[in-house]
């Protein structure tokens, strides 16, 4: 029930005022890699190739894919680890 709000708030751009807007987008992928489902995966894959995107969150998206994504989405994660 809540991943379309959660991918909406992430198309949006929505921070609340006074968060930081970089802390809510982690927050939303973080509730994102437990709630959502193969639905988010285009975002979650859109956050990891966006190169403006901060590390910790195409880290994050990247841990996402993972956990809701196939064998496939975990060899990638996996090919995505720096040696």
């Amino acid at each position: 029930e809540a991943e379309p709000l959660l991918l909406e708030l992430l198309t949006s751009g929505f921070t609340p005022r006074g968060v930081n807007p970089a802390a809510f987008r982690h927050g939303v992928v973080a509730a994102l890699a437990r709630c959502g489902s193969v639905v988010a995966l285009p975002k979650l894959r859109s956050i990891v190739d966006d190169k403006k995107a901060p590390r910790h969150l195409r880290d994050l998206a990247t841990l996402a894919l993972a956990m809701l994504g196939g064998a496939d989405e975990r060899r990638k994660a996996w090919e995505a680890v720096p040696e």
